[in-house]
Order: C-alpha cells, then structure tokens, then sequence
C-alpha cells in the first residue's frame, strides 16, 4: 500500500498542472493511509497553487482535526471554507459543528449552526448531540423543539440523544412527551432507544415505567441489562436487582460486566453472602478476577458482608492493585472495628508507591478517629497537608471528625475556623460532634451561623441540633427546629422523629413528646427508648417501667438502652427485686458482659443498698472501662463506705486508667465522709496531674473539703489562686467560715460577692444565717434574714433561712421565740427544723418542750434514731424515768436503731477504719504504735473521758 503511495506521489509529482480532482486524489490517498502530516503540507500547497480544496479534502481535513484536536488549525480551515463559500453546504456544516462540539466550543459550533441558511437531520443531530454530550439538556432541548417547528423529523439517534439530555437534567414532562412521539413513530423497540428510555425513566425514579420498558423489547442486550439492575441498586432496590442478575444468568447469556458489578454493589447494600459467593464464582468463570474495578467491589462486598479474610484473600489475588482497590481493604478493616489493621494497611499502600486520594485519606482518618488515635492522626494531618489536600471539604470533614473524636475539640475548631471552603458537611461535623460530647449551646451557636450563611440544614445536622437542645434544654429552640423539619418535608422520617421525641422528652416537656409519640406510624425500639430516657431523666421512674412493659406487651425487644435506663428506675424506687429479675433476662439474652450494661447493673445495686451484689458483679466483668469503676466506687461514696472508695480508686490508678471528674468527684466526698485530709491532698494532686485544676466544679469541692476538714488555710489559697469564680465558689468558702464560725468573714463575703457582681443564691444566703447561727449572733442573724427578704423582693423566706434563724434562737436560750417562729411558718416545718430546737431543749434543760418537738419529729420519720437518743438524754438529765422508759419502748417499737459509729485514721498515707464494737483492726501491728501516741497525745492536751455520760447512759440501759 505504501508502494502504491509512492508511486502515486512520483506520478503525481510529473504532473504540471493539477487539477482540482488530481489534488483531491492524492490528499485522501495519503488521508486514507494516516499520513497526517503530509495531508496538511498538500492541502497547504494546493492552496499555493491556487486551487481551492474539494469538499472532499475539507471533509477529511476536518475529521482529523476532530481527532487531533487543534483549536487553531480547526478554526483556520474554517477561514478557508468560508473564503471559497463553503460554509453553506450542510455536510461541511455538520463537520464544522462537530470540530467544535470536540474543543468544547458551545458558542462557536453554535455560531456555525445558527449561521448557516438551512438544516438537515444530520446537522440537526450534531447540534442536539454536542449538547447533550456537554451537559447542556436545557439548551438540547430547545434545539429539539426549534427542529420539530421547523418540520424536520427526528431519527432514532436523535431521539435516543434527546431523551438522554431529559434524562440529564429531569426534564419529566419534555421527556414523557417525547416518549410519546417514538411511539407514533414505531421505534419504541429500537434497542437504543429503548435503552435510553430505560435509563430516563430510571433516572426519573419511576423504575415501574423503566420496567415495562425494559420488558417490552423484543430483543435486549447487556446494555439493557446492565442499565436495569443499576436502576434497582441506584434507588436502593438491592433485593430486586440480585433476582434481575439471576434472570439474566437463567438465560445462559454472558452476564457482562456492568451487571456484574451493579449485582455485586447490591450484594453490599443487603449484605447476602450467598448471593456474594455466587457472584465470585461468576466472575471466575468469566475471567473478570484480574479486574481492578470487579476485584475492588469484590473486596469491598466481603467486607460489608464481615468476611475481611475472604475479602484480603481477594485483595491479594489481584494481579494489579490500584488505588481503589487499596481503599477498598482500608474500609474492609475499618468497618470491622480493625482501625490499627486498617492503618496498617494505609501504610502498606505508601510503602508500594501507591499515591492516596480523598478516600483513602478519609478511610484512614475514620480509623484514628474508632481507634482516638490522635498522634497517628496528626500524622495524617501532616501527609494531607503535604499532598495539597486541605482544599477538599471531604477530608477536612474527615479531620475535623477525627480531631474531635479524639476528644482534642479545640484542634477540630481550629480546623473548621481554617478551612477556605465551608460546606454543608463540613458545618454538620462540628454541629454532630459538639453535641456528641455535651457541649449543647456551641453546638447550636454553629447550626444559627450555618443558617444565616445560607446553608440548607440536612437531616443528620438537624438531629444534632435537637440533641444539643436536649443538652441545655433549650425546649424554645427546639420548637422552632421542629417546624424547620416540618417545612423541610423530614418529619416523615423515623430517626428524626424519634429524635424529635427525645428532645421534648429530655427538656421535660412529658406531654408533647407523649403526643408526638403516639402519632408515630411506625414504633419501634428507638421511638420507646426515646420516651423511656426522656421520663427517667426526669424522675419519673414509675411511667418509664410502665412505658417498658407496654413496649414488650407491642412484640418490641429491648436493647441495651432500653435495660440500662430501666435500671436507672429500679435503682431510682429501690426496686432491687425487679432490678434482679432484669439482671437474670440479660445473662439470658446475651446482653451481658457489656461494660454499658454492666455498669448500670452495678450502680442498680449500689443505690438500692446491695454493695456486695454490685461488688461481685464488678469483680465478675471481663472488661472494666471508666464507667465501671466510676459506678462501683460513686457506690461506696454514695453509701457511706468512704473506705471501699478509696480502696478501689487507687486500684483503679494502679491498673493505668485515669479518672474522670465524676470519679474525682466521689472520691473527693468519701474522703471528706471519712475526714481523711492527707489522701484528699494526694488526690488534690490528681486532680493536677490530670489536668482537672481548671474545672469548676472539682475546685469547689475542694474548698468545701478542705474546709469541713479543718484546713480553711488551703481552702483560703485555692479561692484566692483561682483565675474565674462562680457563686458555687462563693458558696463554697462562706460555708468554709461557717465550719469554723467566723461569722464576721462570712458575712463579709457576702458583701465582697456582691461588690464582684455576683447575684447571691439561696445557698449563700443559709451559708451567711448559718454563720451567725454558730457564733450566736442573734442581730446579726435578723439583720441578714431582713436583707434576704428585700432582696428577694419581700417573698417568704426559704425554709433553710427560717431553719438558721431557729437554730440561732436556741442556741442563745430564746426557745419561746424560736418556738413561736415555728408555728408561724409558712411551709409546714421539716426534720431539720426539730431537731434544731429540740437539741436546744436537751442544752437548756426545757423537757416538756422538747417532748413537743419529739412528737413533731417522729410525725415526720417514726424511725429517727438521733430523736429518740436526745430525747432520752433530756429526760435522763431531768431524771423523769417513767418517761424515759416509755420514749425507749416507743424506739424499740418502730425500730429505731443508731448506725454503729466509726472512725478513722491515716498512717503512711493509708486510711484504717474502725467501728464499733469491732475489736479486729486495733491487733493490727502496723496500727499499735499511732493509737498509742494518739491516747498520750489526748491526755497531754488534758482530754479525760465523760463518765457522767458514760453512767448515765449505764443507768438507762439498767433502767
């Protein structure tokens, strides 16, 4: 051929004067045979020489310039063709149109179009086409309809073009119109425009229609196959496109690819591993496990499937791995909760050379973030700074997420504050994670700016701003969220509305929850949950059991929140039978060992009383996270048993696990129960080395402790170190110098507090009575309780105020007035208000009083063991025996009984114990050198026994 060529070239070289014909022949002889370079130096020449290009030459010079493709050289040829008036004929016009349709020139193929005199079908169909293919459906069609008013008639690949610009762009009437006119035209069973209708309609979400299509063409190849079952699983349709696949391989027909994967991308969704290892044997026999594409899918199916040893099987069968095939195995691990492999993995693919992409980069940080694996997400941060990745909204998403499940929250906002691009994904991860770790109103601060930015809320960012409503019960807010969701058109939705449920549940608003709950359609175990947490945040423990019952009598299982907040209940009305019961049908469900579940068993016992029960359960569970340790010793303090407390946390800080506040907190009250002033100042560097000085919370309950323990001194230096107070704080060192009845600073206090802006609390207001109480300021104490009574707007005191006053009266001897006080109150007098005055009885002598107040007292609790023992003792000191005798019948009747007393003591910064009676710890060794330097200490500072109160109390029990 190249000969012929040659000798074409030599004859036509003798030529002297080439016709027009003689230059068309040789430029599409050397056309034919690819010899580009040498088409253009002809065509060059031949312009030379005078002679103006055929229609031909043009025709085929376009072609290449389509092919190549040159902007300038197209658009030169172009010049030429209007120079020598060819611009009319309707071939080169479509040619035209399409050179610039392949430079993704709309406006000059359209230039082209618009000026030439007259069109055709062909030249129509380009146009249309070029739209079409350039995503223009818009402007297609109204191509399409300017075609139909000029009278051409489309052909079948006009309509298969035009019926996918509808698609493109949902255009459902157009589309359906058009469907209308193939079928006047009779090529409705043309395969590709039947296939193109599929699709519409597909893409339409009419898959009903797409169906019917599909099942009425008379002969269908892979593509309607394959365009089909990718339909079903587009519109999540799994199960139906998994029984198409199998119609398909009913047919002996080869199944093709696209089937395959779409078939395989259901097998996903579903999770059917049967369908999964049917699909695998498939591609087997059709030689498609050297696919990357197939391969990956496969991997990614065995991993949705929890099968990552057949998906690594798969990964490593891959002759060629990609970087899709990569992420596939990434996500494999990490959706097992194998977020170290997966990382592994991430390293693995660096080590090949394999550079990642944003999913994998994405992957990688959802492992950090299951695993808190901050450094190694740090890390990451670095790697995607270093790629240029920080611009791509999905993975800073990724990092924002991961910072913030590693609990580093400032780093997360410091993220989202940098990032040049602010998308709606982006605004839901921080919205999400604010709330998910209780911070409610910066959550809610974020969804306001978002809304006035302008960005749409979805639906996963609206439940995040309930949920922070439900933090900070911001019911208001809430409220106007809800019609957001309603307008949205989201209220149909069940995670919404069962998140809508929570949030009037857990900000008290029982009633709308309870009507919002009962219009659900569709109840299932998270709607009864949301009702459920909501009654037992708020104390109603009783309505929770029977909203329990009722969601089983309904054919609900329970799940773990279901039992954890029922348990809550039972703990919350002592019903320890139930809570047992409860505990049985988790052993028997397999709920247990949960360390969720545990740990709400565990604080069920320790709040009804049964310590042992919980301890043995907490000693039985094979994994002990914080909260585990937290309930068990939150029960001892809570209990009573300060010892086993601090027992157990220092067991818990050798194991290596770090407390948390609630943890410090409990600890920090037992050992105030036990006033052991050494372990608290160990704790008290603690709560330095975990970094806790800065909380609030746990400041002020340190100055209360040092307080009540005899050391104001530290008290004193924490307030005045502290860089932000509150009026807890305040509270906290005023009730210090009520502890040691400096009621002239106390009062001052309340004078310094006031001066710093701070608005006194009724706390403060008994703190400062209380004060003047102890140090017998009779003045003093009106004065204050006048001042409370303006401030409080001239409203009735609170009882705790009138309490102090009382207390005050008696101690100073004014029992007829602090006896009228009592009767004139507002509010029916409490246990504390008797035995108040009824102490004062017993210190001034006054027995018929007292016996008064007795009466009173044991109204309110028959079983007050402190009334019944300084009753006896004042009418001991007033030697009235027959009423002595009838007070101690009176105690053994209703069962009184006084707690065996205890003490302790540190040695070498461990707390011993003593009770009662109990004669065991005095042997101990250790302990025999301090009780006896203990007694000298007692003796040399004058200290000697009360006999008087030692026979008296002999004489009572001889009586």
């Amino acid at each position: 051929m190249s000969g012929n060529l040659h000798d074409a070239c030599r004859i036509f070289s003798k030529i002297l004067k080439p016709t027009v014909y003689t230059w068309t022949a040789i430029i599409l002889a050397h056309y034919k045979l690819g010899k580009i370079d040498d088409v253009f130096q002809l065509y060059e020449k031949s312009w030379q020489e005078g002679i103006e290009p055929s229609k031909f030459v043009y025709s085929s010079i376009l072609k290449l310039c389509c092919s190549m493709p040159s902007v300038k050289r197209g658009r030169s040829i172009h010049t030429d063709i209007v120079k020598i008036g060819m611009e009319t004929d309707l071939l080169l016009t479509s040619m035209m149109i399409k050179m610039y349709l392949t430079f993704s020139s709309l406006d000059e193929a359209t230039t082209v179009f618009t000026s030439s005199p007259c069109h055709d079908v062909v030249t129509w169909g380009t146009i249309i086409t070029g739209y079409t293919q350039l995503g223009e459906g818009h402007q297609a069609i109204e191509m399409f309809i300017r075609m139909h008013d000029e009278g051409i008639c489309p052909d079948e690949v006009i309509y298969s073009c035009i019926l996918k610009a509808c698609s493109t762009v949902t255009a459902v009437k157009h589309g359906k119109r058009i469907h209308s006119e193939v079928l006047q035209c009779g090529i409705e069973t043309d395969i590709v425009v039947g296939n193109t209708l599929i699709d519409m309609y597909i893409n339409f979400g009419e898959l009903s229609e797409a169906r019917y299509i599909f099942d009425s063409l008379l002969k269908r190849n892979l593509v309607a196959w394959g365009t089909m079952i990718a339909g079903y699983v587009q519109h999540e349709k799994h199960a139906e496109a998994l029984v198409l696949f199998k119609e398909l391989q009913s047919r002996e027909i080869y199944c093709g690819r696209v089937p395959i994967l779409f078939a395989l991308k259901a097998c996903c969704s579903i999770r059917r591993i049967a369908d999964g290892h049917m699909l695998h044997k498939t591609i087997l026999s059709h030689g498609y496990d050297t696919d990357v594409a197939v391969g990956s899918v496969l991997v990614e199916m065995y991993g949705k499937c929890e099968r990552p040893t057949e998906a690594q099987c798969v990964f490593s069968s891959l002759p060629e791995k990609n970087v899709y095939s990569w992420n596939a195995l990434i996500t494999v691990y990490n959706g097992a909760g194998l977020g170290c492999q997966a990382l592994i993995i991430y390293e693995n693919m660096l080590e090949k050379g394999v550079e990642p992409d944003t999913a994998t980069f994405s992957c990688a940080l959802a492992a950090c973030a299951s695993l808190e694996a901050l450094k190694e997400g740090m890390i990451l941060h670095d790697q995607i700074f270093q790629l240029n990745f920080l611009s791509d909204a999905v993975i800073v998403s990724a990092l924002l997420d991961m910072y913030a499940k590693c609990g580093d929250l400032k780093s997360a906002k410091k993220v989202f504050d940098t990032s040049q691009v602010k998308d709606s994904r982006m605004w839901s991860t921080l919205i999400s994670n604010y709330a998910q770790h209780g911070h409610g109103l910066p959550a809610l601060e974020a969804f306001v700016k978002m809304q006035r930015e302008g960005l749409k809320a979805n639906e996963t960012t609206l439940a995040s701003a309930l949920k922070a409503c439900s933090l900070i019960k911001e019911v208001t807010l809430g409220k106007i969220i809800h019609d957001q969701i309603v307008r949205s058109g989201f209220e149909s939705g069940d995670f919404i509305c069962n998140t809508l449920v929570g949030m009037y549940a857990k900000c008290g608003n029982l009633k709308e929850a309870s009507k919002l709950f009962e219009t659900l359609s569709n109840l299932d175990t998270v709607s009864w949950n949301a009702m459920i947490v909501g009654t037992v945040h708020h104390g109603h423990y009783q309505d929770a059991i029977d909203l329990f019952d009722k969601m089983q009598q309904k054919g609900l299982i329970p799940d773990r929140v279901t039992f954890s907040c029922i348990l809550k209940a039972c703990s919350g009305l002592g019903m320890i039978n139930d809570g047992r019961l409860i505990h049985e049908k988790l052993v028997n469900d397999g709920f247990l060992p949960s360390m969720v579940v545990g740990s709400t068993l565990i604080d069920m016992y320790a709040k009804c009383g049964s310590l042992q029960e919980a301890r043995d359960l907490f000693e039985h569970m094979p994994n002990r996270g914080l909260v585990s340790w937290g309930a068990m010793i939150t029960g001892y303090a809570v209990q009573g048993n300060g010892f086993e407390a601090i027992k157990l946390y220092w067991k818990m800080v050798v194991e290596g696990l770090w407390p948390d506040q609630v943890i410090l907190v409990s600890v920090l009250k037992a050992c105030c129960s036990m006033g052991a002033l050494r372990q608290v100042r160990l704790l008290h560097m603690e709560v330095i080395n975990y970094q806790f000085d800065a909380d609030l919370a746990i400041v002020t309950l340190l100055i209360h402790v040092y307080s009540k323990l005899g050391s104001l001194e530290d008290a004193q230096w924490l307030f005045h170190d502290m860089r932000a107070t509150n009026i807890a704080v305040w509270n906290a060192i005023v009730g210090g110098y009520v502890q040691h009845g400096d009621w002239r600073q106390a009062t001052q206090s309340l004078v310094d507090l006031q001066n710093e802006g701070m608005k006194p609390v009724g706390t403060t207001y008994t703190n400062v009575l209380a004060a003047c109480s102890h140090g017998g300021q009779v003045e003093a104490a009106h004065q204050s309780l006048q001042a409370i009574r303006e401030a409080d707007n001239n409203r009735n005191s609170e009882m705790e105020h009138l309490n102090c006053l009382i207390d005050v009266l008696g101690r100073t001897g004014s029992l007829c007035e602090a006896g009228k006080m009592i009767w004139s109150m507002p509010a029916t007098p409490s246990i504390t208000t008797w035995m108040s005055l009824l102490a004062a009885c017993k210190t001034y002598g006054q027995p018929d009083l007292g016996r008064a107040c007795f009466d009173q007292l044991i109204r309110l609790d028959p079983c007050i063991a402190a009334g019944y023992t300084i009753m006896l003792d004042i009418y001991a000191d007033a030697q009235r025996w027959e009423d002595l005798h009838a007070i101690q019948e009176l105690k053994r009747s209703a069962g009184a009984r006084k707690l065996p007393g205890k003490a302790w003591i540190e040695v070498n910064n461990e707390v011993f114990e003593f009770i009662v009676e109990d004669m065991h710890i005095a042997t101990n060794a250790r302990l025999i050198p301090m009780l006896k330097h203990m007694q000298a200490l007692t003796k040399s500072e004058g200290y000697v026994p009360h006999l008087d109160l030692t026979f008296k109390n002999a004489k009572i029990e001889d009586e």
